[in-house]
């Protein structure tokens, strides 16, 4: 019988891949290397001959390993998250990918080759490979550290600007053309496309699955969940876009509902197979003669791009705000070049003629950066700790200030907290949907399925009165999101110039999309009577959209951030830690684990299911599935993670009890001095829990429960305000 040329291929590739993996574990060596060395074995630059007979086929399955590693990765992105690491991921990829470019430009004209040419070479170095580092701090069991999460968002923002470059070099590559607003263009078009699909995923999603979450089978909700993913990935492809990013954005929007952990483990089985494939195929690229034969290029173009990555990344993380140990850990880690280089250089050297010798140059820098990341990922852990501990003292405090000046900024915490700046926020927000709708109108729905409606008039005028009756909650929002009295000038200004802003978009969208431009006159008029009359139906339409956005966003009962914040004294840190199959204390109360005397945490909250149990007291159990808020410093956070499997930032909640810090003076109450804090006096008088202790000057974090309270002591605990003394 027939067998198609693929299942052979298959079967060597994973069995090779297997026999390597294995060998690779048993001398404790990165699983990845050994992926690595299997495509080096089965690609077609080894003799005597290729083990596979339909490279093609392979690399097609390998693009599914990409696309399956980004899913899951998306799915522990939440929207809180991605929001949280924003803005130090764009300073971090911005700085990086700038002066990369600019280093590799340089180097480039060190080797003797064209402007062009060293432009291709800068930026192919500047774009690290995502599934490289996420597979190798998997490896290292690293992603649950707060330093990888904000990684994976500057690998993230790098894909981006990958795209971005992708259009520069094809604009320089275009005969007579220099610069472009094709850029411009581009980023406008990426930036609408990426929120058109987090609004309509964070739209519908979350609340199809939580009606469909008690009935739905595993078998159903894989193909459901996989289904999904492969869908954005190729709308991103059919917009030109990557589709590993349309993945991870699935991903995140499926990060949103309350069955991201069953996707979670029903799609890792899926995601490792293919994921293998790629790793393999990356290996198969690899030819050894070539590398022989550029060594010189190789090698120093190949240490150029590890110092510089290491240098401007980790520069990058200072800058925003992060510990001189994490930038040195994301430095490390980044230092190599992937899948985007090829692309790039294969486009270049596609529209102008360029030395034979880049492309696999870039292929050999990748081979070698690939093989060293984690060696590099493992050094950083060591180096990082000594370098921090080595650091001079007023150099210290000097990042310390930094520090605390830098991060309530990148952290959003100087965001729109008043109502003014939430509701421009709201107008901004509308203004994109709106230039979404007719983008999509204009560019996707008329070509394809209704293109007299750019041919005749009435038809467009009927097309364009629809498309806005359909939008007009969000125009109404644009124009009715700040009511002012007019009492008030300021605010009364402000309104006209939100009027003046939002009739100007709608006038360049109609200049821009309209064949028939008269048709905007008769559209305003009918749209001006509609608003007269439908102005209260319109106010509830879009108060029942926005509220269900918020609702599907917010509706994880899960845990305010922003509360829980409030909740840790001095410079700890709150984190939540999932307890998984293999969690060490499992069935174990909170007193037979003895995680103060230990560790030096305690534990805030316990989040079951869809119930928080606030301020747990010592015979709770820890159970499987529970989500454990921990108190703590972070080198004892970092020693409790070396015992579990998975540890995340808190994310948001909208929902959550009201809760504070308190102090209580033990001065103020005789009774308490010379008394243990576990004594029942102290428990009769603070109806909460005590995380931290000041006597003379210094802060003790999580007391041991022995202590003594003396003369001068403040405790500090957390509280439910309805259980105030």
């Amino acid at each position: 019988m027939h067998q198609p040329p693929l299942i052979e291929d298959l079967a060597v590739v994973l069995c090779i891949a297997a026999i390597m993996t294995v060998l690779f574990q048993k001398i404790k060596q990165p699983t990845v290397l050994g992926y690595l060395i299997a495509g080096i074995i089965i690609g077609p630059y080894t003799p005597p001959f290729s083990l596979i007979d339909d490279e093609f086929e392979i690399k097609l399955l390998a693009e599914l390993g990409i696309i399956f590693l980004m899913f899951s990765l998306g799915l522990e992105f939440t929207f809180g998250k991605l929001r949280r690491l924003g803005l130090s991921a764009i300073i971090i990829g911005l700085f990086e990918v700038v002066l990369m470019v600019i280093i590799g430009f340089f180097a480039g004209k060190m080797l003797g080759w064209s402007p062009y040419e060293c432009l291709l070479l800068g930026a192919a170095l500047s774009i690290s490979s995502t599934t490289i580092i996420v597979k190798a701090l998997e490896e290292f069991n690293l992603k649950r550290f707060s330093f990888a999460e904000l990684m994976v968002g500057v690998l993230l923002m790098e894909d981006l600007l990958a795209i971005l470059l992708l259009v520069y070099v094809s604009t320089l590559g275009a005969p007579g053309e220099v610069l472009s607003t094709r850029i411009v263009s581009t980023s406008l078009k990426l930036l609408q496309v990426i929120t058109s699909w987090f609004l309509v995923g964070y739209f519908a999603l979350p609340y199809i699955m939580r009606k469909i979450q008690n009935y739905i089978t595993a078998e159903t909700l894989t193909i459901i969940s996989v289904g999904l993913c492969l869908f954005l990935s190729s709308v991103a492809v059919y917009f030109n876009y990557s589709a590993a990013l349309g993945a991870f954005i699935m991903g995140s929007i499926l990060a949103e509902t309350p069955l991201v952990h069953k996707i979670e483990k029903l799609t890792l089985p899926i995601r490792d197979i293919f994921a293998a494939v790629f790793f393999v195929s990356v290996g198969m690229l690899i030819d050894p003669l070539l590398i022989i034969e550029y060594w010189p290029s190789i090698l120093i173009l190949s240490l150029v791009t590890i110092t510089g990555k290491l240098l401007t990344s980790g520069l990058g993380a200072l800058l925003a705000g992060q510990r001189v140990s994490d930038s040195i850990r994301i430095g490390f880690s980044m230092a190599q070049i992937g899948e985007f280089s090829f692309i790039i250089v294969g486009l270049g050297s596609s529209l102008v003629a360029t030395d034979g010798s880049l492309y696999p140059i870039v292929v050999a820098i990748s081979a070698i950066t690939t093989f060293a990341t984690p060696y590099l990922i493992k050094l950083s852990l060591q180096v990082s700790y000594r370098i921090e501990n080595s650091m001079p003292q007023k150099g210290a405090m000097l990042l310390k200030k930094y520090h605390a000046w830098i991060l309530p900024i990148v952290r959003g915490h100087l965001g729109p907290k008043g109502v003014k700046e939430k509701k421009i926020v709201r107008f901004i927000v509308n203004a994109i949907i709106m230039a979404i709708l007719a983008t999509i109108s204009a560019q996707v729905i008329i070509p394809r399925f209704l293109p007299i409606v750019d041919q005749q008039w009435p038809f467009q005028f009927i097309f364009w009165l629809m498309l806005y009756i359909l939008a007009s909650p969000f125009i109404w929002a644009m124009l009715f999101t700040y009511p002012s009295s007019k009492a008030n000038k300021k605010a009364c200004m402000l309104q006209i110039l939100l009027w003046v802003i939002t009739a100007a978009e709608l006038s360049m969208l109609s200049c821009l999309y309209l064949s028939f431009p008269w048709v905007a006159i008769p559209l305003s008029i009918v749209l001006s009577i509609y608003f007269t009359l439908f102005f209260r139906p319109l106010k509830r339409c879009y108060t029942w959209l926005e509220n269900r956005l918020i609702n599907n966003l917010t509706c994880k009962h899960e845990l305010d951030e922003t509360l829980l914040q409030g909740l840790a004294p001095w410079d700890s840190t709150l984190v939540k830690i999932k307890v998984k199959e293999h969690f060490p204390f499992i069935g174990q109360s909170l007193e037979e684990c003895r995680l103060r005397p230990s560790f030096g945490i305690n534990i805030v909250a316990i989040q079951r299911h869809l119930k928080t149990i606030w301020l747990p007291n010592a015979q709770e159990r820890i159970l499987p599935e529970d989500e454990l808020v921990v108190l703590g410093e972070n080198e004892e956070i970092n020693r409790f993670n070396l015992s579990i499997q998975r540890i995340e930032e808190v994310v948001d909640l909208e929902e959550s009890p009201a809760m504070e810090i308190q102090k209580m003076y033990v001065d103020a109450n005789p009774c308490l001095l010379h008394v243990p804090i576990s004594s029942p006096t102290v428990k009769q008088h603070i109806k909460g829990l005590i995380v931290g202790l000041e006597r003379n000057g210094k802060h003790i974090l999580n007391p041991l429960s022995p202590t003594i309270l003396q003369q001068g002591d403040i405790l500090l605990y957390i509280v439910k305000k309805d259980e105030r003394i």
